[in-house]
């Protein structure tokens, strides 16, 4: 209380000063007086429950976002021209008089977040038979890594941490920000600029490797977070004036100049005195090696292929195929020597500017796929060097790269980043960058075929995060840039409160570890960061989202265990990715995205296997698979031919095909098969492509082998079917008698639901946030978005 004291005394000494704006002072200076009266009986409030033992921290979270949101709110009603400008940037004709409404709608957010905190609470003191789960206290020191997961190495409860990006470290916003982080082990960065570590020629620049060092030391000393070490990979002036070429290859942005040694030079010089430095240091956790990487072909930049990376190419070739008869042979071509086959990657004018691309006529031949899988070769043998460096300094350092996650799922596999091999041969840490908006979606103009009936993106991150720990299961997946509000161009001022809630839900169920949500925060004094159009409708704008979020932080923490559960629970249905189909078959990743939907309103959350990781049938036995499902693969290799028809024949596996007709009959590099060598497959179960939902009905039947570990089932009243559009999960507790329930609706419109277990009705359930007791004899209605963790004995 103490605390909290001293937050309303910092609250007390702002002055209350207006300007004309289209949030009248009248009506402001009424929801600003409103919001500090109803602040302060919550707090009354939370000191009488304190008092009689109940665990506040889900109120103190609210009291303090409350006071950080009248502390903005000032800023903003004095500041309605940085607002105008702001708004008008981004939304046009109408963005004015939206900015200028920012004050106005903070608080009246506000005033919701108080009431609905203040009606849990009273509810709670007023039922002595509910009570919540206290939030574990976690301090970093204490956290220990165990398979892929955090866990409190004194209690042994696992930690699901979570945060933002942290504003300047003023006392005011220091005080709240640590209440605001209920969870310690939140990663943090530091970021490290080549171009400051190298001034001038020949000489490094020590003060800057102090000053990374000293704030990684106050990120730790202050807020108890460890943080991870970003490594920006930017020429300094003088290289490029002491080799004008690097400016046909990309200027100062030397990830288009992977290939150069001089790339490599730089980073043994300015790396190894650096992790010196940071070696031991328990404040750094891990080393980034790249940031949202992409080696593909569409960069926006006026630049050319590096000369370097052309001659790596003809290189690899060359080691690929020994001579230049057996290149001619297989793809047909009649070039005379290695060094004039073509590169297939072209600066091309599109309207006003010039752009690199890919030939788009190779698709489905042997030049695009050995050009894909050469350059991811070559971008993972430059992380590894670069990890090599960090490595023989510090052995014990952790690295990671952040993929932009839809990537993955959108595009060819083709930009150079081949994740397969990164996570299972390089790094520590399984990275990432991932879009979690509401409802309709578009990225890139293709839309999912059912994303209009959808209330929130909710495939976007669970076939990602299914995909990134499925397929590097002891390996943390940590997303260091969330994006459940922002993602550039999207934007939503009245993003529905629970939406904050469901995704952080949502991220966990599917293997997240840790996260970290995208916001350009604002100073102590409220001010924008320079990024100005980026705080347009994000968090420090959004009470009713920075809220819900740190509560629901709180929460999968109190609930840790079952969270733990469900996220481990048994997969009993196998989904085979193909990196060969990835490579040349878009019409593949349509397929895999429709399937995994389908799929995932079953019951049990499928898993991952990666063809690159397949080591015969034993692999897909050895991972407990029930059903293996095969969706639309044209491209593969004889080896995983050879492997499937062993496990259907020799295993007696089952294994159900969708997608394309053509399934299997490519090579990787386009060779068509014979029929003959694809006879075994005529009586298995084949569903073309079509809606993910008759998708699901059609596949059923066939899934029933994995029915004994489908725990859970979400039965939709009205239809007395599998319930389309909830996500329903289940696990047994460890050495407990109880099941786990976890039931989302990711649908716009409510659902009535029944639960079942072994084909039996649930009649009660426990509700286990705040221990309410259920009647399940009447079906269950789940509203949009909302989540419920039931325990049923």
């Amino acid at each position: 209380m103490q605390r909290m004291k001293l937050l309303l005394h910092i609250l007390a000494v702002f002055s209350i000063i207006y300007v004309v704006s289209s949030c009248s002072l009248d009506v402001f200076d009424s929801l600003y007086q409103k919001v500090a009266v109803k602040r302060n009986a919550l707090a009354d409030l939370v000191a009488n429950a304190s008092a009689t033992g109940i665990d506040c921290s889900y109120e103190y979270i609210t009291l303090n976002v409350s006071t950080l949101f009248l502390q903005y709110s000032l800023y903003d009603i004095n500041n309605t021209d940085i607002l105008c400008k702001q708004y008008s940037d981004f939304y046009g004709e109408n963005g004015c008089d939206i900015g200028k409404a920012v004050p106005c709608r903070e608080l009246n957010k506000t005033l919701d977040i108080l009431d609905k905190a203040a009606m849990e609470l009273e509810k709670l003191m007023q039922n002595p038979s509910l009570h919540r789960r206290p939030v574990p206290p976690h301090k970093f020191k204490d956290v220990k890594e165990i398979d892929g997961y955090f866990f409190n190495s004194m209690t042994m409860q696992p930690i699901f941490a979570g945060g933002y990006d942290l504003p300047s470290y003023s006392t005011v916003e220091s005080d709240i920000l640590l209440q605001l982080l209920p969870i310690a082990q939140d990663s943090h960065e530091v970021l490290l600029d080549m171009r400051f570590l190298f001034p001038s020629k020949g000489k490094l620049n020590y003060s800057e490797i102090d000053r990374i060092a000293d704030n990684f030391d106050q990120l730790y000393t202050l807020f108890d977070l460890s943080s991870n070490l970003v490594m920006h990979c930017l020429f300094p002036d003088w290289v490029i004036e002491s080799d004008p070429e690097l400016k046909k290859y990309g200027g100062s942005n030397c990830y288009l100049n992977t290939d150069d040694p001089v790339v490599m030079d730089l980073w043994r010089q300015g790396l190894t005195p650096l992790v010196e430095k940071l070696k031991s240091n328990p404040a750094v956790n891990s080393y980034r090696l790249g940031n949202e990487v992409h080696f593909g072909v569409s960069y926006n930049l006026t630049a050319e292929v590096s000369e370097y990376t052309v001659a790596k190419w003809h290189q690899w070739l060359e080691d690929k195929y020994g001579n230049i008869l057996k290149l001619n042979s297989i793809w047909k071509k009649s070039y005379s020597s290695f060094d004039q086959v073509y590169f297939p990657v072209k600066l091309i004018k599109k309207g006003s500017r010039s752009i690199l691309m890919l030939d788009q006529s190779l698709i489905g031949g042997p030049h695009f796929y050995d050009y894909c899988r050469f350059n991811g070769d070559r971008i993972f043998d430059y992380y590894s060097n670069i990890s090599k460096i960090i490595k023989s300094v510090d052995p014990t350092a952790k690295t990671h790269i952040k993929y932009i996650n839809h990537e993955l799922f959108l595009d060819h596999y083709c930009n150079g980043v081949d994740r397969i091999a990164l996570n299972s041969n390089l790094t520590e840490w399984s990275g990432c960058d991932t879009r979690i908006t509401t409802a309709p979606y578009t990225f890139y103009n293709i839309s999912f075929r059912n994303s209009g009936q959808y209330a929130l993106d909710w495939i976007t991150p669970a076939i990602a995060y299914t995909w990134m720990r499925t397929t590097s299961p002891n390996k943390p997946v940590v997303d260091l840039e969330t994006h459940p509000i922002s993602t550039s161009n999207y934007r939503n001022t009245s993003i529905p409160d629970n939406h904050m809630s469901a995704v952080i839900w949502l991220t966990h169920l599917h293997g997240l570890a840790l996260h970290k949500s995208w916001a350009w925060t604002r100073n102590a004094n409220g001010s924008y960061r320079s990024y100005v159009n980026d705080i347009v409708d994000t968090y420090p704008t959004l009470p009713q989202a920075v809220d819900s979020s740190v509560r629901t932080i709180a929460m999968i923490n109190a609930l840790g265990n079952e969270v733990l559960a469900l996220a481990k629970a048994p997969k009993p249905i196998c989904m085979l990715w193909s990196r060969d189909s990835s490579i040349q078959d878009m019409n593949y990743l349509y397929s895999q995205v429709d399937t995994f939907e389908a799929v995932s309103f079953y019951g049990p959350q499928p898993q991952f296997i990666a063809e690159p990781l397949v080591q015969g049938p034993e692999t897909f036995t050895n991972r407990d698979c029930k059903v293996l499902v095969i969706p639309g693969q044209s491209y593969v290799s004889d080896e995983i031919v050879d492997t499937v028809r062993s496990y259907v024949k020799d295993h007696n596996g089952k294994v159900i095909f969708t997608g394309s007709k053509t399934v299997f009959h490519f090579t990787p590099i386009g060779d068509a098969r014979m029929s003959s060598e694809l006879e075994w497959m005529k009586d298995l179960p084949h569903f073309p492509d079509q809606d993910p939902q008759k998708l699901l009905q059609a596949m059923e039947l066939y899934l029933t082998p994995a029915n004994a570990d489908k725990i859970v089932t979400c039965i939709d009243q009205s239809t007395n079917t599998t319930a389309w559009g909830m996500l329903c999960r289940g696990a047994k507790m460890p050495n407990k008698e109880s099941t786990i329930a976890f039931v989302l609706n990711a649908l716009t419109v409510p659902v009535e639901v029944r639960l079942s277990i072994d084909g039996k009705l649930v009649t009660t359930a426990k509700e286990i946030y705040m221990s309410e007791i259920l009647d399940m004899k009447l079906p269950l209605k789940v509203e949009p978005m909302t989540v419920y963790i039931l325990e049923i004995d």
